[in-house]
């Protein structure tokens, strides 16, 4: 692309949500093509301290509590990526606060973030936004996240892709990212599976998952491994929390007022059961998904054509 045009803040405040995803997007591809390295890293780990003390805050006002059920993993030299299961848009703060290191969070489809309390926060504590829709953008976040690995940062990634609404799997199927990242940088994998019952979030962390045992072409296995280990760290969960999802008979309205409330609590982020569905873990095969979005990685992102990218227009 061409020469970039910055917006300064006061003009990126009367900007409309799609119109800052487009102009998100072309900031990215921008300094992608021009070679800009990611910038932060170490102020960032400095600063981290703060941002855990202001989501502190957040969840204190909140009237919420955490729960950490065990804390398996262990400290290494390596860069570690914390893949955790996703249980609505507050997730990511309260897992934060629970690790207490800084982790950079690869987070898709910011979508209302960029206008709110949560983007800045975001921003704070080092992100890595992008749009799952768009194919150069993968491209461009993965890049970026191993940048990051590289660099001895650490990473959040939600490998399930999205909120997991379901009533009867403890994990959703999952992307291969993470197990790709890990094998592309020696990153160690922590995984991590997150409930949240009313207003008390359950955390459950279990034992450092090392690359190094698998090939480097074992991308599908590592995977597989994350989501049983994944699974099995929620299913603890649900003992603990003694209200398993999964329990056979569980009506279907007390389910669906079980999803209403999750979404109260991230109003904040995209909560439409559509958009959340598109962005869970489809294969190749499954083209439904694909065929009716494949023209947007077409279209150049531009502020006439913003209102298609606005996931809001997708159901």
């Amino acid at each position: 692309m061409g020469e970039f045009k910055r917006k300064n803040v006061l003009q990126r405040m009367r900007m409309s949500t799609p119109e800052l995803e487009v102009y998100y997007r072309n900031l990215r591809r921008y300094r992608f093509e021009q070679g800009y390295p990611l910038k932060g890293i170490k102020w960032r780990e400095k600063a981290y301290r703060l941002f855990v003390k202001l989501v502190q805050i957040d969840r204190i006002l909140s009237h919420e509590k955490i729960i950490i059920l065990k804390d398996e993993h262990t400290a290494t030299q390596s860069p570690t990526i914390f893949a955790a299961t996703h249980a609505g848009g507050l997730d990511i703060t309260r897992i934060c606060e629970a690790i207490r290191a800084n982790l950079y969070i690869f987070l898709g489809d910011p979508g209302e973030i960029y206008k709110n309390i949560y983007g800045l926060l975001a921003f704070l504590n080092g992100w890595i936004p992008f749009d799952t829709n768009n194919r150069l953008e993968r491209k461009i976040a993965s890049f970026r996240a191993e940048e990051l690995l590289l660099n001895s940062g650490n990473l959040l990634i939600f490998p399930e892709g999205a909120w997991n609404f379901s009533d009867h799997l403890p994990v959703t199927r999952v992307y291969n990212g993470a197990a790709r990242m890990a094998l592309h940088t020696n990153a160690v994998i922590v995984p991590l599976a997150i409930e949240v019952y009313e207003r008390t979030w359950y955390i459950n962390i279990g034992k450092n998952i090392n690359p190094a045992s698998f090939r480097r072409t074992d991308e599908n296995a590592l995977t597989e491994r994350i989501r049983n280990e994944l699974a099995t760290l929620k299913w603890e969960i649900f003992e603990q929390a003694s209200e398993a999802r999964q329990i056979t008979g569980r009506e279907k309205a007390e389910w669906e007022e079980r999803v209403r409330r999750l979404c109260i609590l991230g109003n904040d982020f995209s909560t439409e059961p559509a958009f959340i569905e598109l962005v869970n873990y489809h294969d190749e095969a499954d083209t439904i998904y694909k065929k009716p979005f494949a023209y947007l990685d077409q279209i150049t992102p531009r502020l006439e054509t913003a209102f298609l990218f606005n996931k809001r227009n997708h159901n």
